[in-house]
């Protein structure tokens, strides 16, 4: 074909729009070029920002997870310093006390004339009857000023009258136990005035919940030694006895003692093993040897129990617990020794404070009912633990006639 004819033409025609289109795209490519490196500089850098800004992110993260076990640190630190605050403002006013009466008793007698002796030749008898009743007189003047003394600087709560200005329900109270009585009513007589008492509580929280009754119960009391845990198994004993099926849990995972008083030999497992993931509560969960009542005790004693007892992990054991049983009860530490009592107290039906008679104050009452305010809890009874009954044997006749 020769250069005139038509394709050889048309073809030509299209290698020149060819050139011209790569001529032009070629100079577009040279004036982007710049534009494009200084774009790719820039996305360089926001990249390096990027991995700058997820490190600090990272960095906040890690952070943030250990603001609230910081938060739960300072909220005991806290409550730790306000008691000793309380109490050290407790000592003074009582050293201040001690200070009056020990100035009261201070003689301030003078000599005013000095003593001349008698005429040996002329003895004195003295007047027996004058003196026998000036002695008489001296010594009960000084006895009712000692006793008003004791009892002004006692305030010691010691009858249930003592507790019904500070808005608790008075379940009941429990006798002081003599030594040769067992200090569980299951191995007691179950007519006993020590059994009744028991008997007693337990009416009690049945009238007070007549309209939704109570399943799971926290038993605390606001000092070490005033008798809780005996009070807590007692109190579960004569549950058990009213046909209700009864589990005991002993979440004082710092001082343990409930395996011991139910004389549960193996403590190896418990409730510390059933939060770790060790075991079941199945598996943890042991019979005694009181008819329906069960115990899971605590296990293996964990290196911070304040902070499983914070965990999600126990609230949805207790959970599920109230499911399988008729009433779970809870055994604390003391409200002023850890604040096990106040966290767990959110997550049942009632909180009971047991105060031992004559040894509670007025004083540590008022603060362990403002710390329970503060936290929004308001306990659903008191029980007057070891309370001293003035002839006994008579008060409680009818009962040893039976």
């Amino acid at each position: 074909k020769k250069p005139e004819h038509p394709e050889i033409k048309a073809l030509k025609e299209k290698i020149r729009k060819t050139t011209e289109e790569l001529k032009s795209q070629t100079t577009i490519f040279h004036n982007s070029s710049l534009d494009l490196e200084i774009l790719e500089r820039e996305l360089a850098a926001l990249k390096a920002h990027l991995e700058g800004v997820n490190a600090d992110i990272n960095t906040y993260m890690a952070m943030l997870k250990t603001i609230p076990g910081k938060g739960t640190q300072l909220a005991q630190m806290e409550l730790q310093l306000n008691i000793n605050q309380k109490l050290y403002s407790s000592l003074l006013e009582y050293l201040y006390q001690v200070g009056i009466a020990e100035a009261m008793t201070v003689s301030d007698i003078t000599m005013v004339e000095p003593a001349v002796a008698s005429d040996l030749s002329d003895p004195k008898s003295p007047n027996k009857m004058l003196n026998g009743l000036m002695g008489a007189l001296l010594g009960l003047s000084f006895g009712l000023g000692l006793a008003f003394l004791i009892s002004h600087l006692d305030d010691t709560l010691k009858t249930p009258d003592d507790i019904k200005g500070y808005g608790l329900t008075l379940l009941g109270t429990v006798p002081a136990f003599r030594r040769k009585e067992a200090g569980l009513i299951s191995d007691g007589d179950p007519k006993g005035y020590v059994s009744e008492s028991y008997r007693t509580v337990r009416n009690s929280l049945k009238f007070i919940s007549l309209d939704n009754p109570m399943k799971t119960i926290v038993v605390t009391s606001c000092l070490e030694s005033e008798g809780k845990t005996t009070t807590l198994v007692n109190l579960g004993i004569s549950l058990s006895r009213d046909g209700k099926s009864v589990l005991i849990v002993d979440t004082d995972l710092r001082k343990p003692r409930m395996h011991d008083i139910l004389g549960v030999k193996n403590n190896a497992v418990g409730i510390s093993t059933v939060l770790s993931g060790e075991a079941t509560a199945t598996q943890a969960i042991q019979d005694t040897r009181v008819e329906n009542l069960s115990l899971l005790s605590s296990g293996p004693v964990p290196p911070d129990p304040g902070r499983m007892v914070e965990s999600e992990k126990i609230r949805q054991l207790i959970h599920d617990l109230s499911f399988r049983y008729d009433v779970v009860l809870l055994d604390t530490p003391p409200i002023l020794a850890a604040g096990d009592a106040v966290v767990l107290a959110k997550d049942v039906d009632a909180m009971l404070i047991v105060l031992q008679s004559e040894r509670i104050t007025r004083r540590i009452l008022s603060q362990c009912l403002d710390l329970l305010k503060r936290a929004g809890i308001h306990p659903a009874g008191a029980i007057l633990n070891k309370y001293r009954i003035i002839r006994r044997s008579t008060y409680y006749r009818y009962y040893g006639s039976n």
